[in-house]
């Protein structure tokens, strides 16, 4: 018992300098993606980036940043608990014109949603298809397949796993996260279910608004956002001692 709660105790403390360390970096690069235009978001055809972005732009440039790192704070809980921060009532406001903008029920836009173009059975397959052809370019065919719409690739990083996951969707389309777990016990995770809208505090990234000429190029656009965290993922496990 005495050696399990030292181990425990360990990967707690793992566990807090990783989100320390991953939520000062989603801080960063959410004020880089922003002086850059957001261009990673050109990959992205989900409708909450969409919003994230309309509601940053329609802001008074002077509470623009308040908005990046209130954003920032909804899915770094435990790094703001850390630092002895919280979601003051003035980022509270700036969040809730995220998720209840004023443009939600304006019958205009309502009604281009509705006239969208959607994916058939035929793009469906035609995505999958390509989606493994990237993974596999991206790979070398070095893969899991889950199921038949779900791939998963690794990268070794010392003693941690990057382990990418990218899956085509019923509703959503299509969708990637990112786990960190140790090489020797899988089922240890230092961080799960990550993607550039999650730690930017959006949320899950989808591309729910995929139309069927934009296929072939969102089948792509998942291994090249993989690509940017997995770039900058072994400088932050650097940091951190085990």
């Amino acid at each position: 018992m005495e050696i399990r709660s030292i181990e425990t105790k360990r990967l707690d403390r793992v566990r807090d300098e990783f989100a320390l360390v991953f939520y000062r970096w989603a801080q960063a690069d959410a004020e880089k993606q922003a002086a850059q235009g957001f261009p990673l978001f050109s990959l992205l055809r989900d409708s909450l980036a969409a919003n994230y972005i309309r509601a940053y732009q329609t802001l008074p440039r002077e509470h623009q940043a308040n908005f990046l790192q209130a954003m920032v704070k909804r899915t770094h809980e435990r790094a703001v608990g850390l630092v002895g921060e919280s979601i003051n009532d003035h980022e509270k406001q700036l969040i809730e014109q995220f998720i209840r903008p004023s443009w939600e029920n304006d019958r205009k836009e309502l009604r281009a949603s509705w006239n969208r173009l959607r994916l058939t059975p035929t793009d469906r397959s035609r995505l999958v298809k390509l989606v493994e052809e990237c993974v596999t370019k991206e790979t070398g065919g070095e893969f899991e397949k889950w199921t038949s719409t779900d791939f998963v690739f690794h990268r070794t990083m010392g003693p941690w796993t990057v382990s990418t996951e990218i899956a085509i969707k019923s509703k959503q389309n299509l969708g990637y996260e990112h786990r960190i777990s140790l090489n020797d016990n899988p089922e240890v995770r230092l961080k799960e279910f990550t993607s550039i809208t999650r730690w930017l505090g959006i949320g899950e990234t989808n591309w729910n608004l995929m139309t069927p000429d934009e296929v072939e190029k969102c089948a792509e656009a998942p291994i090249i956002l993989a690509k940017y965290f997995l770039d900058a993922v072994p400088g932050l496990l650097a940091r951190i001692k085990i």
